[in-house]
């Protein structure tokens, strides 16, 4: 699907989804190269920019969360943009690019406010949205490694090492999406600055500067979920030692009433030496005896 936003010939092509055919006809109306054409009908693996004649053309991998995996994936945006015209194209739903679209739809005063500043204006409002966007993705993930750090001090760890799977592959998924930004955001300011000329540069450099507090916030719930990790694997490799030490220490206290239990119970002669009235009295000394000197040597030993 196609739709536009336009200002006194200034325009923006949101294609939501666009068929082959929807692709044919905005390469003929803004003359758009036929290798861009060919990128734009298929997913692309690496962010990139370049410039052509009349139009940059730049692709953006933002990560969307997705509930039913519950981790996020990397969803292509690919941006032309040109002296009077934006086309972005993407084929999975980001909520800041529909949202900050749908604004404008709505909001005549916005759109005349952001569009009689050049076209390139739109397109840094644009880009400064998805990053907003990605920063609050960013906030609930904090949110939840609150959580699992509340319920590691309380010990509620029963589904804590689940949570933290997820949350680590949501993180990696998040990097693996945002980190190829830094190279095309930097190389975007080289080429949009060629383009657009030196005063649209502070700009571009301000996209660097929300790219750069992204990262650095993902870096730092990295570090932290990591740290989190590594203390609920100590912490359960306490628990599994302490477990592990009582077990021990029962097997040993069972092992020699087991053994005195056998030996007692052998048919053999003479059986004056356990008769009545004393046989009971014999083998109960001879156990408590026998616990006492295991729980002795476990106490001198310092196993509990």
């Amino acid at each position: 699907m196609i739709k536009e936003v336009k200002w006194r010939g200034k325009r923006w092509i949101y294609g939501d989804r666009p068929t082959s055919e929807e692709i044919n006809n905005l390469a003929e109306n803004y003359n758009i190269h036929p290798v861009v054409v060919e990128e734009l009908s298929h997913a692309t693996l690496r962010p990139k920019v370049d410039r052509f004649q009349n139009f940059l053309y730049l692709i953006l991998h933002f990560p969307v969360f997705n509930p039913e995996t519950k981790t996020s994936l990397g969803a292509e945006i690919d941006f032309i943009i040109g002296k009077d015209f934006l086309i972005t194209i993407s084929y999975e739903e980001n909520e800041a690019l529909s949202g900050f679209f749908s604004d404008l739809q709505k909001n005549q005063e916005e759109t005349e406010r952001i569009f009689s500043s050049g076209i390139e204006m739109v397109f840094y409002q644009l880009l400064s949205r998805l990053y907003d966007f990605a920063m609050r993705e960013l906030d609930h993930i904090k949110l939840k490694i609150d959580a699992i750090d509340a319920r590691l001090a309380a010990r509620e760890d029963e589904a804590t090492i689940q949570e933290i799977f997820f949350l680590r592959r949501d993180i990696l998924n998040f990097r693996r999406a945002i980190k190829p930004h830094e190279t095309t955001v930097n190389s975007l300011e080289i080429h949009g600055t060629n383009f657009f000329g030196k005063e649209i540069q502070p700009y571009f450099k301000d996209i660097i500067g929300e790219y750069s507090k992204v990262w650095n916030m993902l870096e730092n719930h990295k570090e932290t979920i990591e740290t989190l990790y590594d203390t609920n694997i100590s912490f359960l490799s306490m628990r599994s030692n302490e477990i592990m030490k009582r077990l021990t220490l029962m097997a040993f206290v069972t092992f020699p009433l087991t053994l005195i239990a056998a030996i007692f119970s052998m048919n053999i002669t003479p059986d004056s030496f356990l008769g009545p009235p004393y046989d009971f009295l014999i083998i109960l000394g001879v156990i408590v005896i026998s616990i006492l000197s295991m729980l002795t040597f476990f106490k001198h030993r310092k196993w509990f």
